[in-house]
């Protein structure tokens, strides 16, 4: 994958991201409060975190991965299945 490749998936990764609600916080991460749940997507130079927080607790690891091997459908379907409080 090249760098403009690279740079394409994180902007279409992002943009999933705020349509299914994250918002940009003050560090650059994308959040999402659900009731009482935090949840957090932490894009970092080759990896993405995707974390949650229940209350009291501190940020839990739901999944991370490589940027280069995220299928964008797949991070989608992640994102509206682990946000969705009516599962």
């Amino acid at each position: 994958m090249t760098k403009k490749q690279k740079a394409e998936l994180i902007a279409q990764l992002k943009e999933i991201a705020v349509k299914n609600g994250f918002t940009l916080d003050r560090w650059g991460h994308y959040q999402k409060q659900c009731d009482n749940e935090y949840f957090r997507l932490k894009f970092m130079k080759i990896n993405v975190r995707f974390e949650v927080k229940r209350p009291g607790g501190k940020w839990f690891n739901i999944k991370s991965g490589p940027i280069v091997k995220i299928n964008p459908e797949a991070f989608d379907q992640s994102l509206q299945y682990r946000t969705n409080l009516n599962r």
